[in-house]
């Protein structure tokens, strides 16, 4: 398995500098030595997409007549249990702490299991009655989820609208409950979104509808592992955390006031160019394709994070190119999860073809939930085929024929039993 590659210019500025007082800077050829095991990628994905919750709706892009706040979902997928997601997120947690404890105490949230819930959290109550509730004063957020895989099952759940609402909050859209008793409709809320998630839990809870339905897309994929080995890892002293207090503190102000995000001339420019590379770059694996086609809004809205975070409201070529290769981070991230799990249906197949010797090839889609889509069923038999493993016969009835795939090792009985097929 190779991991992403890592750029230095996406370390640029105070949430990059944060990160590396974290993890040091050996992943980048140099010799300042890590504090904590924690992933740079998820320490700094998770420091920007908690800034930005902070910052709330005072500064934002305009697309096409679109507002863009800075709002980023986050997922973060662990190569295994032991990536040190959570630890990431204490850095960050501490961090927010720092600048305002208050807030942090009562604006970051996990436990999401449904749409209402998450409306719910920017109301409140006003009077004794429980259906009384009116939109907070201040409604920025930083929304946890340590266990997204919860989200990824409860959103299928039918009448559940988790997965819908999250979607149109990424989009900034009013959150809605159309019920006779208690309708209720936010519009001025903000929040960050950070979900973690380990990569076998992924590969096995991921669905077709998941990636087409557009809410995979609005996250930024980060895959994260353990960044070395430290036996007594400290975190940072306190005069390192009142110094970047400070510097965010600032840059948090500034922020808040900003409004609407310019780009310079050059800035312009060099968007033109990276507009075309990603809008016209395409995957020749369909969900793949599916999970990054939102790219070009995702690097405006990282391009914006890079100008605030540097006390800016006019984003720069610096800032385009540290974007872009946050971005690059998250496609190869995602690359490398989807080609993982390609080769774990890949064995799962032959297993299973180990144990009846042959069925139906829509037995296979049918029998796995659904959870291989059919064009990457294709594609795992026609290279299992090619590999001499297993081969492919019809059977002419008075209907439609019907196509069987033979393990060609098989020695046993056939067996008519069918079994789940799972990875």
């Amino acid at each position: 398995m190779i991991s992403p590659k890592y750029q230095k210019d996406m370390f640029r500025g105070v949430c990059g500098e944060f990160a590396l007082a974290i993890c040091g800077d050996k992943f980048l050829g140099g010799d300042r030595q890590p504090i904590s095991e924690a992933s740079p990628a998820a320490v700094l994905f998770q420091t920007m997409t908690a800034f930005g919750a902070y910052v709330g709706r005072g500064a934002f892009d305009v697309i096409d007549s679109t507002k863009h706040y800075p709002t980023i979902y986050t997922l973060i997928v662990g190569k295994t249990s032991k990536a040190r997601k959570g630890s990431s997120l204490n850095h960050v947690r501490r961090l927010l702490e720092s600048i305002d404890p208050e807030w942090a105490q009562s604006n970051i949230v996990g436990g999401l299991s449904s749409g209402e819930g998450l409306i719910t959290v920017f109301t409140e109550q006003t009077t004794s009655d429980p259906n009384s509730r009116v939109e907070k004063k201040d409604c920025r957020y930083l929304i946890t989820a340590s266990e997204f895989v919860r989200i990824l099952v409860v959103g299928r759940r039918e009448g559940n609208t988790i997965t819908q609402n999250l979607r149109e909050g990424w989009d900034g859209l009013p959150l809605q409950i159309m019920t006779k008793t208690n309708p209720m409709c936010i519009k001025n809320y903000h929040y960050g979104l950070i979900g973690h998630i380990t990569l076998p839990e992924f590969k096995m809870t991921l669905k077709t509808v998941d990636i087409t339905n557009g809410f995979l897309n609005r996250f930024l994929t980060v895959f994260a592992e353990k960044n070395g080995s430290i036996a007594n890892p400290k975190g940072l002293n306190d005069e390192q955390i009142e110094y970047f207090r400070k510097v965010f503190t600032i840059a948090i102000s500034k922020a808040r006031q900003a409004g609407q995000v310019e780009m310079t001339e050059n800035a312009s420019l060099v968007w033109d160019a990276i507009y075309k590379n990603v809008s016209e770059s395409e995957e020749s694996d369909f969900y793949l394709d599916s999970a990054l086609s939102r790219g070009e809004a995702h690097i405006r809205r990282l391009a914006m994070m890079y100008a605030l975070t540097d006390g800016r409201r006019c984003v720069t070529e610096e800032d385009f190119a540290s974007a872009f290769h946050c971005w690059s981070y998250c496609c190869e991230s995602a690359k490398l999860i989807f080609s993982n799990a390609e080769n774990d249906w890949s064995d799962a197949v032959v297993k299973y073809l180990s144990e009846v010797g042959t069925c139906q090839k829509g037995d296979l889609y049918r029998m796995s939930n659904g959870n291989i889509p059919k064009d990457r069923l294709d594609r795992i038999l026609n290279s299992l085929q090619a590999k001499g493993q297993i081969e492919f016969r019809k059977e002419y009835t008075d209907g439609r024929p019907k196509e069987f795939v033979i393990l060609k090792s098989f020695t046993g009985s056939f067996s008519s039993e069918k079994k789940e097929l799972t990875n």
